[in-house]
C-alpha cells in the first residue's frame, strides 16, 4: 500500500467501512457505534497503526506524502496535523455510514461506500509519477527526484511499514468475522 495524504484518506475511509461489514452481522441489531467493539477495534487500529504511519511518513517523505501537490516548506505544518486528523475522521465516517446501510439491510450500499474509498485511491494512483519519485519538493518540479527503488530508506520505510500495517489489518478482519459467524443474535455491545 503507497501511504500519501490523498490516499490515506480515501483508504480512511475505506477501511471503516470494511471493518463494519466484516462484523455486519453483529452491527444489524446494535444501537451504540461508539461502544461496539468493532467499532473500537477499527478506531484502535487507526490511531495506533495507520496515524503513526501517516506521521512518519510526512515527517521522513513530506513532499513524496503530499503526491507533489502541496510544498511543504512552503506551507503551515497545521496542514500536515489536519491530515493525519482526517484519516481519523474519515475511517469514522466510512465506519457509520456503512453502519447506517447495514442496520437497514442495505448491504450493497454499504459496500458502496468502500466504492467511493476505492474510486478516491484508484484517482490518486493515476499521477503515477507523483509516487514513483522521492524528494523535495522542488526535486520533484525540477525532475531530480530519485526513482523509489533509488531511495533506500523510503523502500525500507515502505517494507516495514507494510509488515506493521497488514498484520493487524489482517488480525483484526479476520477476527471480525470469526466472531460475526458465532455472534449471530449476541450483543457485541461493550458492557
Amino acid at each position: 500500500m503507497i501511504k500519501t495524504v490523498p490516499i490515506d484518506l480515501f483508504t480512511s475511509l475505506f477501511l471503516g467501512a470494511l471493518f463494519a461489514l466484516t462484523g455486519a452481522r453483529s452491527l444489524k441489531g446494535t444501537e451504540s457505534t461508539f461502544r461496539h467493539r468493532y467499532f473500537l477495534r477499527a478506531a484502535l487500529f487507526q490511531l495506533f497503526v495507520f496515524v503513526p504511519i501517516g506521521i512518519y511518513l510526512i515527517y521522513y517523505f513530506p513532499a513524496w506524502s503530499w503526491m507533489y501537490f502541496l510544498n511543504p516548506q512552503a506551507h503551515s505544518n497545521w496542514w500536515s496535523v489536519l491530515a493525519v486528523g482526517g484519516y481519523f475522521l474519515l475511517m469514522v465516517l466510512g465506519f457509520i455510514l456503512a453502519q447506517y446501510f447495514i442496520k437497514r439491510d442495505q448491504i450493497r450500499a454499504a459496500r458502496g461506500v468502500m466504492g467511493v474509498g476505492i474510486l478516491g485511491l484508484l484517482c490518486f494512483y493515476l499521477p503515477i509519477r507523483r509516487l514513483s519519485v522521492v524528494g523535495t519538493y522542488e526535486e520533484f518540479e525540477s525532475g531530480n527526484a530519485l526513482s523509489i527503488f533509488q531511495n533506500h530508506h523510503w523502500l525500507i520505510s515502505m517494507i516495514v511499514i507494510g509488515i506493521y500495517f497488514g498484520l493487524p489489518l489482517f488480525y483484526i478482519i479476520r477476527k471480525n468475522i470469526r466472531e460475526g459467524k458465532a455472534v449471530s443474535g449476541k450483543s457485541a455491545v461493550m458492557p
